[in-house]
């Protein structure tokens, strides 16, 4: 054997040589230790999700026992965004901001704002379908209805996964969001729902869900009608606003966060009385402006950008040499 060939076998490595190199790399990648309440707060926001899509599933005769299970689901909904909304904010509090603890969130994210508010949109849209149609053949409706949810959960699974590709552990670079942010997508469609449980509650709607109710235009299957075709259609929009490059205001660190003028705080005040005295209308209402608000200025700036292409160049002003 000449010396370069036992130069060269002897630099490769054994099978046990590499069976430890491996060993070792994935006891780097091993996580040591988590941080216990950042944790806990993002356990209980993909629980709250589970147990949301456990309540829509129920399976009830009564259309309005149903309708309410869907109430009951949103408000978990609810309990999962507060959790979602807490933990990063505890994380960073206590320095303990972790790879980790990224990843867990996303994970439980995908369950709390992508899987259960299709599972309670697609809940919701069928019973009112059935409700209308009684039991009369409906089956296309129903998989044209699945399909929008469908595109809701994998458009927030794509989202999820392009934040986290893209997201930086910096505090200020978290001033605005490329694209709808998830928790947004799945407040705009659960207000919704609530508010139609809420309108459709005769006896506990309050003094406005009375009055529409008892109305002679409000009369009649067009509430159901639009719930069943209307619903559908947010979830596929709200979808594809989340995989949008729209941009989108981190609502808590852009206007909640530093100095603010005196104004500033007595618009707030009003809103929260506003809240107070009609507050799923009002919420309703103020989810809306935000998830819809980026497309319509997109739309603004573009019809502005094409009027301001179509304006004529002012012509040059040609001035006499004075020394001529």
């Amino acid at each position: 054997m000449t010396p370069d060939k036992e130069h060269t076998t002897d630099e490769q490595p054994t099978k046990a040589q590499r069976r430890k190199k491996r060993a070792a790399r994935r006891r780097q990648r091993m996580v040591a230790s988590i941080a216990i309440l950042p944790s806990l707060l993002t356990l209980s926001n993909g629980l709250l999700g589970f147990a949301a899509i456990a309540v829509a599933t129920r399976q009830e005769t009564a259309f309005t026992t149903a309708l309410s299970n869907q109430a009951i689901a949103v408000w978990l909904l609810v309990g999962a965004m507060l959790c979602d909304m807490l933990d990063g904010r505890v994380a960073r509090m206590t320095h303990v901001t972790s790879d980790f603890g990224g990843q867990l969130d996303s994970m439980c994210d995908i369950i709390s704002f992508g899987v259960a508010p299709a599972m309670v949109m697609l809940r919701t849209a069928v019973l009112a379908l059935h409700e209308i149609l009684g039991d009369g053949s409906h089956r296309m409706f129903e998989r044209a209805i699945w399909c929008c949810a469908a595109t809701y959960v994998a458009c927030a699974v794509v989202r999820l996964a392009r934040f986290n590709v893209e997201n930086e552990p910096d505090e200020s670079a978290h001033q605005d969001f490329k694209g709808l942010p998830s928790p947004g997508a799945a407040a705009g469609l659960l207000s919704l729902i609530l508010l139609f449980e809420h309108f459709r509650n005769k006896s506990e709607g309050g003094w406005m869900a009375n009055s529409l109710l008892q109305a002679e235009w409000f009369a009649g299957q067009w509430l159901l009608t639009a719930v069943c075709i209307g619903l559908p259609i947010v979830a596929a929009v709200l979808g594809l606003l989340m995989v949008s490059q729209l941009p989108y205001a981190h609502l808590v660190n852009k206007y909640m966060r530093g100095k603010k003028p005196v104004g500033y705080l007595v618009k707030m005040v009003l809103f929260v009385l506003v809240i107070v005295v009609i507050p799923l209308v009002a919420l309703t209402i103020a989810t809306q402006i935000f998830v819809f608000s980026a497309p319509v200025k997109a739309i603004l700036a573009k019809i502005r950008g094409e009027e301001d292409d179509k304006k004529p160049d002012a012509p040059a002003v040609i001035q006499d040499d004075p020394l001529s």
